[in-house]
């Protein structure tokens, strides 16, 4: 499975939202909690439109690569950074775009409100960091037919090389074993933060970054 990896443009909104869309399909317990009563359709349209936003809006500067297997032309993964101090999820958008009804709204703004918290525990007292904005990883998705390939490391190298020729920092939030794989790449864990889901009506357990 010969895979390139090169920049986005509008036209990949499509094959980039699919991407998502596999992921949300193939849900964890937190997903499931979150977004379990979402329609499918619904959410692939949104997905798709909150990403070709991403890709054209001036306000809003982003990097994007994508992975696209060469034998099919199917994408099949692809890391988004974006040079905010504000995780998308948290910004306006320039033509709003109404998400899909289903949404658990309690959870995911305790998760928000918990992340916000540790993001300006972690950079809010840095000088540096509040003059030069640094990067954050918005997004880094393969499907699982493609994972353990090397294609997450590959992307992940673009990334980290793409801040360091900016000479700026670079941020993320990973799930517990998602973290496993940033310090394999060399990462260092600087906060955490969880969110308890047996407050939300879900087994009793925690989701963390």
């Amino acid at each position: 499975m010969p895979v390139r990896i090169s920049d986005c443009t509008a036209e990949d909104a499509p094959g980039l939202a699919a991407v998502l869309y596999a992921d949300w399909l193939d849900p964890d317990p937190w997903t499931k909690l979150c977004y379990g009563a979402v329609d499918a359709h619904e959410q692939l349209v949104h997905l798709e439109a909150v990403i070709r936003e991403d890709l054209t809006d001036p306000e809003y500067p982003v990097a994007f690569q994508k992975a696209r297997d060469d034998d099919t032309a199917e994408i099949v993964g692809f890391t988004q950074l974006t040079h905010l101090n504000t995780p998308a999820n948290e910004r306006g958008q320039v033509a709003p775009i109404p998400k899909p009804a289903g949404y658990n709204v309690p959870p995911i703004r305790d998760y928000y409100a918990k992340m916000s918290t540790a993001r300006k525990r972690v950079m809010g007292d840095d000088p540096f960091l509040r003059k030069h904005l640094p990067f954050y990883l918005t997004e880094m998705y393969i499907k699982k037919p493609y994972q353990r390939h090397g294609l997450g490391t590959s992307l992940m190298a673009w990334a980290t090389e793409y801040a360091a020729s900016k000479k700026l920092p670079i941020y993320a939030e990973a799930s517990e074993a998602g973290e496993a794989f940033y310090k394999h790449l060399g990462w260092k864990t600087v906060g955490t933060y969880s969110v308890d889901m047996g407050l939300y009506g879900a087994s009793p357990q925690r989701a963390s970054s």
